[in-house]
């Protein structure tokens, strides 16, 4: 990996922020999610990785009301009692599981 470049700052929906935590949050938990929804589209297995949905989950919350605006994700829905961490993550990405 090139550290320059992973360090270097660039400009996006979400403020300024490191390439380096553009790819490897936002745009890795968006494919995870897009992932799921290939999956269930086209009938085949849609269990993403856990860990992978974790640290998704995890990324994604505390930026949830910057990513609702248009463009961006649907609003969320509420996960069934007891869900686990991928049911959490696909409800609060707005997609009813």
């Amino acid at each position: 990996m090139d550290e320059s470049l992973a360090s270097k700052t660039v400009s996006g929906v979400f403020g300024e922020q490191p390439f380096e935590s553009l790819v490897g949050r936002l745009l890795c938990a968006d494919t995870l999610i897009h992932t799921w929804d290939l999956a269930r589209a086209t009938g085949q297995d849609d269990r993403l990785d856990e860990r992978a949905v974790e640290k998704a989950l995890e990324f994604l919350t505390p930026i949830d009301e910057a990513i609702r605006r248009p463009g961006g994700f649907a609003p969320k829905l509420s996960p069934p009692p007891g869900a686990d961490v991928q049911a959490r993550l696909i409800a609060f990405a707005g997609r009813p599981g």
